[in-house]
């Protein structure tokens, strides 16, 4: 009997540990020789739980003990962040210890065997974690399937302040939960401590459970706020550019009202042979035509990439940076305007940023396009100071709640779209190159 129970509990915490490294292993890449570290994990669990009873290990310290090598397993399978592999470690564990909890409250009630006979039995100690990891495999799959699939999870994973969050939530409530555990020896009354035992670590798991959809929420809160920001800086990109269209055909509408007399003028002179004045008068109404011309560059045969591009021209001209642009878009690149206004002001507004950090003489913005057999290639290179954080980041934009979310954007919609973006940082020259696939 004890070793099938020991045999299925080893299979289910097998289970259960490849399980929590491959939830978490969306979030980022495994390392190198990570399955032999996770192997390695699995066995050195095993070895603890087997025979940390038989060695009389507290329960405390049999799960700090997992909760350490949990930590290391997490560290060296997946490149991860700290603070994500924390939160993963913590997140393993809880589930694991909350449903030992539980399963043995449940078992002594239905057996009315006392916890400290269960918890002195080898057959019922092991049964106990068997219950209980076949239990937190259960609750993963759900929550993985139901609760912390797509992009939810994501963004609170992105969201460092609330992930950390519901990792010291979890934590103390585990702790609170291990206290009582080894409080129970010192119960006189059994009965009521084991029902207060049971009902606690119901309580433990409902408020994991809320936390947990409170900081989802209040993430995706966060990312509207975000979204909403940077629709704001792109209907100001709009504006400024629909007031450069108002000064470009303000002026044409001026020469409009004034060319019939300067017509007039130039006929009269005509006739009375004053040839030269008649010629410098066309050479100043040419001027001023010049002129009202110069009010409006086309950068890019697209209204939409043309009206971002002038905007961030007239930015430029006022910052006293470089500014060039010949943008060909092809009719047979699918993407919707929306999406489209999204990456050239997120990749151009960078840009700007960074220039404003160096001396005038070493600002520029240079913008160009390549069409080639199945993709359209669009590079934008501006100068830098050289420096480039984890996030791509290279300005220094005060609102830091809102850091690196303008290349997270781009990626996104590049990803979406099934194009592909680079980001090539050079000693002076940030470059950006954005492969947008062509409709055959």
């Amino acid at each position: 009997m004890y070793l099938t129970i020991l045999g299925l509990f080893t299979i289910a915490l097998y289970c259960y540990i490849y399980m929590s490294v491959a939830d978490i292993s969306q979030y980022g890449k495994f390392r190198k020789h990570a399955y032999v570290f996770l192997a390695i994990s699995m066995v050195t669990q095993s070895i603890i739980f087997i025979f940390s009873h038989s060695y009389g290990l507290e329960m405390f310290e049999t799960f700090w003990l997992i909760l350490a090598v949990m930590w290391l397993t997490f560290y060296f399978t997946v490149d991860l962040p700290i603070y994500v592999v924390s939160f993963a470690t913590v997140s393993h564990v809880f589930y694991l210890f909350t449903m030992r909890a539980f399963a043995v409250t449940v078992l002594s009630i239905v057996t009315q065997v006392p916890l400290y006979r269960i918890n002195a039995s080898d057959n019922f100690y092991l049964l106990v974690f068997l219950i209980s990891t076949v239990m937190s495999i259960t609750l993963l799959l759900f929550e993985s399937k139901y609760y912390r699939s797509g992009k939810r999870m994501r963004q609170l994973i992105n969201n460092h302040t609330q992930l950390n969050f519901v990792t010291i939530v979890k934590f103390s409530l585990a702790s609170y939960l291990m206290f009582i555990t080894y409080g129970t020896r010192f119960s006189a009354k059994e009965s009521w401590n084991t029902l207060a035992y049971c009902v606690g670590s119901m309580m433990v798991v409902w408020m994991a459970r809320l936390t947990l959809n409170h900081s989802v929420r209040i993430s995706e809160m966060l990312e509207y706020e975000k979204q909403t920001a940077v629709l704001q800086q792109q209907l100001n990109t709009q504006v400024s550019h629909y007031k450069s269209y108002q000064k470009y055909t303000e002026t044409f509408r001026k020469f409009r009202h004034d060319y019939k007399k300067v017509l007039s003028t130039v006929n009269m002179l005509l006739r009375n042979n004053e040839t030269e004045k008649a010629v410098k008068l066309l050479d100043d109404m040419g001027v001023q035509m010049a002129k009202g011309v110069d009010a409006h560059v086309e950068y890019s045969n697209n209204v939409f990439i043309d009206a971002i591009l002038q905007a961030y021209a007239n930015y430029c001209a006022e910052a006293m940076i470089q500014f060039e642009a010949k943008v060909y878009w092809d009719p047979n690149v699918i993407i919707d305007d929306l999406d489209l206004a999204r990456i050239f002001n997120n990749v151009l507004e960078n840009a700007y940023e960074a220039n404003l950090n160096l001396d005038h003489e070493q600002r520029f913005i240079k913008i160009r396009s390549n069409l080639r057999d199945y993709w359209l290639d669009i590079e934008v290179a501006n100068s830098f100071s050289g420096t480039v954080k984890d996030n791509l980041e290279t300005t220094k934009t005060e609102e830091t709640q809102f850091h690196g979310i303008g290349t997270k954007i781009v990626e996104e919609v590049m990803q979406n779209q099934g194009g592909m973006v680079s980001w090539l940082p050079e000693e002076d020259v940030f470059k950006v190159r954005l492969h947008f696939p062509r409709k055959a």
